[in-house]
């Protein structure tokens, strides 16, 4: 993905950057969407990638520019997780950011405009435990897309990805308890609401659901 530095990449110079920068104030004309099999290259880095996020990768679902984010974004989150002897991954966190927001803008899938807002939160909570008072706009568009989640939106690995988003919202929220934004999170998805319910209550069946989407420990 353009804009994004790949792993072990150094910092381009500030010509680099410029053209970069000329890049990203372009629209995305449209997103493209991979039917299997896919690249080797893709499904090689897909494998990596925790199980929750690698179930929604390989739905097809997703697009193609959606995948490299998580890839991006998952590099950037949790560099922690490298061996200490390990080269450096740089991911530039403003532009997974960017990037985030524009795909975001130009996808008309639920599923995949949920997946941006969980990339961009998880991004956001790499420099603070907490969301800005300016970023529960963030808040604001996971609500709206909550509403919009229908029947397409009732497979097991995008009802579980939707569940950790909402959960990861109401832990970064200042302004909200958890457990109000919780509720005004899925109490518009009413077909869902009791199950939402019966995985919030069965803490064996959550933390199942939050490790999906946590990185492995190799």
């Amino acid at each position: 993905m353009t804009g994004v530095s790949r792993a072990g990449e150094p910092l381009e110079d500030n010509d680099a950057d410029e053209r970069c920068s000329e890049e990203t104030r372009r629209p995305i004309a449209k997103l493209d969407y991979p039917r299997h099999p896919f690249p080797p290259d893709l499904c090689t880095q897909i494998a990596n990638l925790p199980e929750g996020f690698r179930e929604l990768a390989l739905s097809c679902r997703l697009s193609t520019q959606v995948i490299r984010l998580i890839i991006a974004a998952h590099r950037q989150a949790f560099m922690t997780n490298q061996q200490d002897n390990a080269p450096p991954q740089i991911c530039c966190p403003t532009m997974i950011l960017l990037y985030s927001t524009k795909y975001f803008e130009a996808s008309v899938r639920v599923t995949e405009s949920l997946v941006c807002l969980s990339i961009l939160m998880m991004c956001m909570r790499s420099f603070s435990l907490c969301l800005t008072y300016q970023d529960q706009a963030v808040a604001k568009k996971l609500s709206l897309l909550s509403a919009r989640r229908g029947i397409e939106e009732a497979s097991a690995d995008q009802y579980h990805h939707f569940i950790w988003t909402v959960i990861m919202a109401a832990e970064a929220s200042p302004s909200q308890t958890p457990s109000t934004l919780l509720s005004d999170l899925l109490a518009p998805t009413a077909r869902n609401g009791l199950k939402a319910q019966a995985v919030l209550d069965d803490w064996a069946k959550l933390e199942k659901i939050m490790k999906k989407y946590s990185p492995r420990i190799r």
